[in-house]
């Protein structure tokens, strides 16, 4: 009888116990990502003789913001790509949601799912889908077809940090908000006198997203020692000849192969002067040769020029309301 009752205490001690999936857990776990992921994604596809590799890796940061570096090869050409949504991309390829457990292993759980292969296959293709989940994250998806290949690995984030800043001075709280989400900040949001943002990029407080932000747009010529001085650390120096009654319509940032900023701003009436400059609460900041209806000069540091572009998006952006 003692016997009996040992053997059977040893047995309870090394038994596995595993916990039951919760309900609707795949779901669930998917949802997690809106918050962001890294993640590094291969797929494979041919088609008769011809044979195509996309690899692409990157981060989701939420919110639609994210950034992709990828190439796609047919045969010996080979093309980069940047814009496709890793997000989208995922809940495309899992839409129809009929997730079956396959396998658990302790915190491990496999379920199959009918893919949804129409980014790689126009005109649409199902597949068969494996979505792995470990510890309650997502790690690996993959789906196959005939002639596909898919496969993404996913790797969690770390939390941005929470700031707050308070807020100084007469400027409208609206477009503070605007000019620190145009800047890259995510989640932000005014409470009282102070910013609330998760911080993607350092904030200078004394830099241009808490200046008042006005901006004119002068002709100017290059004088040895003229007024203005180009920012920040420019020896050049122009004079101003004429104050341009056009507004800007609106502002995109770019970067070209290089890594150098360009900032392209786009006027609500065509421009002739051969050389204009825009001056930003009295400071030159960006020079150039208009082409008409748009000016584009680049700025050689990447938070001033990110400063630039929100501060000009977000006053055109108020400029354009009725």
């Amino acid at each position: 009888m003692r016997l009996t009752v040992l053997l059977l205490f040893i047995f309870s001690c090394v038994r596995e116990v595993y916990k039951e999936a919760p309900v609707n857990f795949p779901e669930k776990t998917l949802e997690k990502l809106e918050n962001g992921f890294q993640f590094i994604w291969i797929v494979k596809r041919e088609t008769g003789e011809i044979k195509s590799i996309f690899n692409a890796s990157g981060i989701y940061r939420g919110e639609n913001d994210f950034d992709l570096k990828g190439t796609i090869k047919i045969e010996d050409r080979e093309e980069p790509i940047f814009e496709i949504d890793p997000y989208i991309e995922i809940k495309n390829l899992t839409g129809k949601k009929d997730f079956k457990l396959v396998s658990q292993n302790k915190d491990k759980f496999t379920y199959s799912f009918t893919s949804n292969l129409s980014l790689f296959s126009p005109g649409g293709k199902d597949g068969e889908g494996l979505l792995i989940i470990d510890k309650e994250w997502i790690n690996k998806i993959t789906a196959k077809a005939e002639g596909i290949n898919w496969e993404m690995n996913i790797i969690p984030v770390k939390q941005l940090e929470r700031k707050s800043i308070k807020i100084e001075g007469n400027i409208y709280r609206d477009i503070i908000k605007k000019r620190f989400e145009y800047y890259g900040e995510r989640k932000v949001e005014i409470i009282g006198n102070y910013i609330y943002f998760e911080e993607v990029i350092p904030v200078d407080k004394n830099g241009l997203l808490f200046k008042e932000g006005d901006y004119t747009i002068y002709s100017i010529e290059y004088v040895p020692e003229g007024e203005l001085l180009l920012s920040p650390d420019s020896i050049e120096s122009y004079n101003p000849i004429k104050k341009l009654e056009t507004k800007i319509k609106d502002v995109e940032i770019s970067l070209d192969e290089r890594g150098t900023n360009w900032i392209t701003v786009e006027f609500r009436e065509p421009v002739k002067e051969f050389l204009v400059g825009i001056i930003i609460d009295d400071e030159l900041f960006g020079i150039g040769h208009p082409s008409g209806l748009s000016l584009r000069f680049n700025v050689r540091y990447n938070k001033l020029a990110k400063e630039i572009y929100a501060v000009l998006k977000a006053q055109a952006e108020k400029t354009s309301k009725p």
